[in-house]
């Protein structure tokens, strides 16, 4: 069954498809993470929405239980985790 937990996170266009965006997206697997999609975020001027879909427990743990097995896209996230700028970022947890 599948649970369903969301937060949200706002990130500058350029950076998430110049980086955070590309570097998810060949890294992980679409069994361990699929990016449904990135599309504009009304709530956020400066940011994009970013629809995740994750194996693992809860946030904010389980997102950097997976993300550091690549460090580049902890080093991208852990400034917007940390900043609180949390907009546009919704989990599907299994």
């Amino acid at each position: 069954m599948l649970s369903t937990f969301a937060r949200f996170l706002s990130i500058p266009k350029d950076e998430l498809i110049g980086d955070l965006y590309n570097t998810l997206k060949t890294t992980y697997s679409p069994k361990t993470l699929n990016i449904f999609d990135v599309t504009p975020d009304t709530s956020c001027s400066s940011g994009l929405q970013l629809l995740l879909e994750m194996k693992d427990a809860q946030w904010p743990d389980g997102v950097k239980r997976h993300v550091q097995r690549h460090q580049d896209v902890m080093a991208l996230l852990q400034p917007h985790i940390e900043s609180g700028d949390v907009h546009a970022l919704s989990l599907n947890l299994k």
